[in-house]
């Protein structure tokens, strides 16, 4: 199960830094098909199998998904408190 999607902001340049989160972020249903299958496979390949997980992944303008990061733990950046004060289905 994925609990949400949220939109990373970040600077510019080679030392990018987060600037915020927004979640939860409303997809096209094609890209948010794509985001879950390439996060279902990284989620798989990590050998995580229970418990909470968080990945990272990039969506190019061409709809292609790359994977940053997964890893077996909550999210950061207060994600948990954002996503409670959400409206979420």
């Amino acid at each position: 199960m994925h609990l949400a999607v949220t939109r990373k902001q970040v600077t510019g340049g080679a030392k990018r830094g987060e600037t915020g989160h927004s979640p939860p972020v409303r997809l096209p249903p094609a890209v948010e098909a794509a985001v879950c299958r390439e996060m279902d496979a990284a989620i798989r390949a990590a050998g995580i199998r229970h418990g909470a997980s968080h990945t990272e992944i990039i969506v190019g303008a061409d709809g292609r998904c790359t994977v940053i990061e997964t890893v077996a733990h909550l999210a950061a950046g207060q994600i948990g408190v954002l996503l409670q004060l959400c409206d979420m289905p």
